[in-house]
Formats: C-alpha cells, sequence, structure tokens
C-alpha cells in the first residue's frame, strides 16, 4: 500500500543509466534499520553488503552490489514527501489491531518531541531581515543572458535556428504537500526547581527568583498520539520547529475520530501546553473527550499587591462560582464537588456546610452560615446543591476534578509516552544531529510508528 501512493519508477533501458533497485527491496530495509537499530544509512549499506542474508532477505539482486547510502538516503527522502501514503498504511494497521484489541484507543496520550536536523548556518539561529531587503539565504533570482542572433550570412537571408529536440521528462506525482523545511524554534523554561504562582517581576509567592531561559533549537517536532495501555502509536506528524504543540492538539484528534470512527475515545492526556479553553471546549463538547489536562502558571492579573492575599492564589475561579463567603470569616470556602452529569454537561456542587461540621468549624447544631436555614444541612438532610455548566469556564471545571486523586492518577499515564518516544529516538538515534532533512526524519518517524504496530499485532 505505501508503494502505491509513490510516482512511477523511470524507464529504464539497457546501456543508458544504472538500472534502478527495487522499491520493495528499499523498503524492506529501512524496516530492517528500524528493527536491527541501524543507526546510520551508512552503516545499513554496510550491513546489507556484508550480511548476504539480511540482502537476500529484503529482496535486492545477489549478482548485483548492494546499494549505497545516498540510494537509501534518497529513497527515504521520497518517502517522506509522500506522508499521506504512509499516514493511510498506519491507519490500516491500526484497524486491523483493533480486531483483536476491542478498548484501543479508550485512553490516549498525545506530546512532541524535538527531532534535531544539521543546521546549515552554524550554531546561532539566523536574524529575520526586514521586508524591503532579500533574505540571506534566498538565492538571487538567476538572469537568463539572451544570445545575440545568428548574423545573416553575405548575399542571403538570415537563417533561423531550431531547438533541438529533448527527451519528454518522466512526469512524476506532486508531493501532498509543500516539502517539510527544517527551521529555528525557541523553547523558554524557568529555571527555579519549584515552580509556583509568578506574580510579577520573576517572583514567587515564597520569594523564589525565577530566570527564564531560552534555548534555539533547529529542526522539527514529532508529535504522536498513543494509546496509554497497549502503547501503540495512534497517529502521526511530523513538523516544523517552530509550530506550537497546542494547536496540534484539535486538528489531530479531529484527523484521528474521522478516521477510525469505531473507536470510542475516552481520555486524552495532555501536558500544559495543550492548556487552552478552545482545546477543553472542542475535545469535550464537540468530541466527547475528558481531558487531562493541568493547569498553567499564569498569575491573577486582578489580584491585590500583596502575594499572600487569597485572592492572588485562585487565579482560575474569578467569578466565584463554585465558592461561598463565610460571614463569620470574610474568607471564601470552596463547595464540594459532587458529580458530573454528561447530558447537561454540568458539575454537581454542595454546600460545605456539611464538611465543616465534620472538621468542627460548624457546631453540630448551628445554623448553615452561608444560607442560614435554606440549606438543608441544618436540618439533618442534604446540603443545598447547584450546578454548574462547564461552558462557564472550560479550563477550570473538567469532568474528572483536578484536585481528586483520580486525576492525579490518571495524569501519570501521560508518561508512557515519553517512554514510546525513547524507543524511537534512542536505537535511530533520532535525537543527534545524523539526519540533513527534515522530510528523512519524517519517513523515520513514520517507519518507526508502523513497526511498532506490526510488533504489537504479532505478539498479541
Amino acid at each position: 500500500m505505501v508503494l502505491k501512493g509513490l510516482p512511477p519508477v523511470r524507464r529504464w533501458q539497457s546501456r543508458v543509466g544504472r538500472k534502478p533497485f527495487p522499491r520493495r527491496a528499499q523498503l524492506r530495509a529501512l524496516l530492517a534499520r528500524q528493527a536491527y537499530g541501524i543507526r546510520s544509512f551508512a552503516a545499513l549499506a554496510l550491513r546489507l553488503s556484508q550480511d548476504l542474508s539480511l540482502k537476500y532477505e529484503c529482496g535486492f539482486d545477489m549478482g548485483r552490489p548492494a546499494p549505497s547510502s545516498d540510494v537509501l538516503e534518497d529513497f527515504a527522502q521520497l518517502l517522506g514527501a509522500h506522508t499521506s501514503t504512509l499516514d493511510a498504511a498506519h491507519a490500516q494497521v491500526v484497524r486491523r489491531l483493533a480486531e483483536r484489541l476491542p478498548d484501543l484507543g479508550q485512553d490516549t496520550s498525545l506530546d512532541s518531541t524535538h527531532v534535531p536536523i544539521l543546521a546549515p548556518s552554524g550554531k546561532a539561529a539566523p536574524v529575520e531581515p526586514a521586508k524591503n531587503e532579500p533574505s540571506a539565504s534566498t538565492p538571487p533570482t538567476p538572469t537568463v543572458a539572451t544570445e545575440p542572433a545568428a548574423a545573416a550570412p553575405a548575399g542571403g537571408e538570415a537563417k533561423t535556428l531550431r531547438p533541438r529536440k529533448s527527451r519528454k521528462p518522466i512526469t512524476q506525482a506532486k508531493p501532498d504537500k509543500p516539502a517539510l523545511q527544517a527551521d529555528w524554534g525557541v523553547k523558554t523554561y524557568e529555571s527555579s526547581k519549584e515552580k509556583k504562582i509568578r506574580l510579577a517581576n520573576g517572583i514567587t509567592l515564597d520569594g523564589i527568583e525565577l530566570t527564564k531561559i531560552e534555548m534555539q533549537l533547529h529542526g522539527g517536532k514529532m508529535h504522536a498520539i498513543i494509546d496509554n495501555r497497549h502503547r501503540i502509536p495512534l497517529k502521526i506528524k511530523v513538523t516544523p520547529q517552530s509550530q506550537g504543540d497546542c494547536p496540534m492538539i484539535v486538528p489531530m484528534y479531529r484527523e484521528l475520530v474521522a478516521t477510525h470512527r469505531w473507536m470510542d475515545i475516552h481520555s486524552a492526556m495532555v501536558d500544559k501546553a495543550g492548556d487552552s479553553e478552545e482545546v477543553h471546549r472542542v475535545l469535550v463538547n464537540e468530541l466527547g473527550i475528558t481531558p487531562f489536562i493541568p493547569l498553567r502558571e499564569i498569575p491573577n492579573r486582578q489580584a491585590p499587591a500583596n502575594p499572600g492575599h487569597e485572592f492572588a492564589k485562585t487565579v482560575y475561579d474569578r467569578d466565584r462560582d463554585t465558592h461561598l463567603i463565610d460571614p463569620r470569616t470574610g474568607r471564601y470556602e470552596e463547595c464540594e464537588r459532587w458529580g458530573y452529569d454528561e447530558t447537561r454537561q454540568a458539575l454537581k456542587y454542595r454546600c460545605p456546610c456539611q464538611r465543616m461540621r465534620k472538621e468542627g468549624r460548624v457546631g453540630p447544631h448551628e445554623l448553615c452560615p452561608f444560607l442560614g436555614a435554606q440549606c438543608g444541612g441544618s436540618r439533618g438532610e442534604a446540603p443545598y446543591s447547584f450546578w454548574v455548566p462547564l461552558k462557564n469556564n472550560w479550563r477550570y471545571y473538567c469532568p474528572v476534578p483536578r484536585e481528586s486523586k483520580r486525576w492525579q492518577e490518571r495524569y501519570k499515564e501521560r508518561t508512557t509516552i515519553e517512554r514510546l518516544y525513547s524507543l524511537i529516538k534512542c536505537p535511530l538515534e533520532l535525537g543527534e544531529k545524523r539526519l540533513r532533512s527534515l522530510t528523512t526524519a519524517a519517513a523515520e518517524a513514520y517507519l518507526a510508528g508502523l513497526l511498532l504496530c506490526v510488533r504489537a499485532e504479532v505478539d498479541i
């Protein structure tokens, strides 16, 4: 199926050029590189020339020499330029796995990893030129020199020169998208070990100073959605390094749902890069997926200047929909979560008076300090309850409370994708600067995902 989506092979005539190697054999050689953990194309070419059994299993002609590293790398670039064929083959293998694994795709995780590419200009990132100035990396437009007309011979008319007949070029199928180009990206992180709510000037609530550090990275990014239980990649995308993580979440999950309509996705574990109101809204309201995304450490711009003030700590529940003020102390108390209604897409909360009675902050015969006699907890009945729709704040309100133990245990499953990336990058050293183009890295990433799916199918 992979080979059908590639452009046709050029016609070969005897004694004209070199006979091309069969593409099926080259594809098997690239998969053998993935299986045996061969680090480079040069090592793969050397292995094929020395190991005759591997050369025979791949399907090369035993009477001809093995292909060189340039031939194998050119074929990998051809695969990377036609990612739709690799994506379709990967979806077909996942569909076959679902016949044996009915629970495939229920708990998923999404993350990205850096794929370094050899930087052409050295260590530092190139400076963006002005709009009116031409780019330094863009070559100047070549000027076509026009040949002067042939002089007319003496005593006769000028002869018109006819162009020579050239061979008709071989028409090749265009790639689905423009070729992937590695570029520069910036990664910002904080040097402090204890990351807490940052108010202003890089000072936290505890007075710890945070310094921002920026790293310039050249290459691309590999985005993947995997199944946490079976450790199988379900969707793979390779983008330039400048592509952010958050804009890739919604398109990838939409494509996954559209491709595999039979898949019942229950949850999606994403790191803080996916903390966006649009991501939460689409996952819950449109796709019916429960997101497990931690909230980013965004300071409350409406908080007082005093870092110890309570409003400074509450940076997300600004409307106070789930808090009630205690008139005795003037402080806000958080209401108890009491369930989630999927039909209403709303959370149920109860008055915190019953919890405060157990803690001893409210007397056994004392009225509810928040609602008085209107609350049923004063009469020994169920306390006052109300519903809060998720649409009030898609980021803050989620079906599973973030403060609960269940949310923490489920979010720990996201580390599965980190271990899967180590299986893909370490044997082939995709984390090292060994590749020269992003299209080659895309082919390596898709082939690694195909190999993991085939291994899982064999192990079942």
